[in-house]
């Protein structure tokens, strides 16, 4: 993920964050498939929701082999988190929890924990949502004005 930390330091921008995010995903193989493990619908909805508390995950699959594991068949879920604002739902440790934090997790196929099958499906080769523009300051990491 150096790539990734090289393209988007020193920005808080949602936009800069997710479009390196989606860069870096698709170099590696990945396609985009969905955000929100396989919820499909209006994205200002799905955006409006993680605004008051949480985050948008973006689902992306690649072969395994293609990320040069061999011997392993199937896809590998690559999923990439922006977190929102901390509310009282969120289910992060608060001291740790820092919104406008975009950050991976490789989830490769196994027998015994199987990758839900939504999560793979959806949109390949499209490219991720972004939060409408009057939101995009909820998953920035900029403190949020009274009222927001």
């Amino acid at each position: 993920m150096a790539q990734f930390a090289q393209v988007s330091r020193n920005s808080s921008s949602p936009y800069v964050k997710i479009a390196a995010m989606h860069a870096v995903l698709r170099a590696w193989g990945g396609e985009f498939t969905n955000i929100n493990e396989g919820q499909f619908g209006d994205r200002r909805e799905k955006f409006e929701t993680a605004s008051r508390g949480g985050g948008i995950s973006f689902n992306y699959a690649a072969a395994v082999p293609q990320i040069g594991l061999t011997s392993l068949p199937g896809k590998a879920w690559f999923i990439g988190h922006l977190n929102g604002p901390l509310s009282s739902t969120t289910a992060y440790d608060p001291k740790k929890y820092r919104p406008g934090r975009l950050y991976f997790v490789v989830w490769l196929p196994n027998p015994f924990d199987p990758i839900p099958g939504d999560v793979l499906r959806g949109l390949n080769g499209a490219c991720p949502q972004v939060p409408p523009e009057e939101l995009a300051n909820f998953f920035s990491g900029k403190p949020q004005a009274e009222g927001d």
